[in-house]
């Protein structure tokens, strides 16, 4: 068998996965292991702005950030105003949701967060290629 061989962006991940561990006991499970790539099979890992961040069509879809007192994702999905107010509690301005470190990550809606966030790429995607098409 051979060594796993980790990407610079997948090494940046394990170790930032690692200080968020120490943060929490339970760690950051819906990007340890691959648990987003298991929502958006498409998205590559990176890093942009210094954060470990997930790509897809070439865009940057979401970002995640350990701190002190909690786990930061951006952005917040602007397409459904359904999950929009199921966000309020979290949300810190128009593009930060703020998990506390003292309660458990949410992840059902994290998930959702992130199917929105694919959703808003895709529908641009379409549109762009519909206002192509017209041209």
């Amino acid at each position: 068998a051979h060594p796993q061989v980790l990407t610079a962006a997948a090494r940046v991940r394990e170790a930032y996965l690692t200080f968020l561990s120490s943060l929490r006991g339970l760690g950051f499970a819906m990007v340890d292991n691959g648990g987003l790539l298991k929502i958006v099979p498409e998205a590559e890992e990176t890093i942009s702005y210094s954060m470990p961040a997930f790509r897809y069509k070439k865009r940057v879809m979401v970002f995640f950030a350990g701190w002190s007192s909690h786990v930061g994702i951006y952005p917040v999905p602007q397409n459904s105003p359904q999950l929009i107010a199921e966000l309020e509690p979290w949300r810190d301005g128009k593009g930060t949701l703020r998990f506390p470190l003292d309660t458990p990550l949410p992840f059902d809606l994290i998930s959702r967060v992130v199917m929105g966030l694919k959703s808003q790429i895709d529908e641009k995607a379409q549109a762009t290629k519909t206002a192509t098409a017209k041209a």
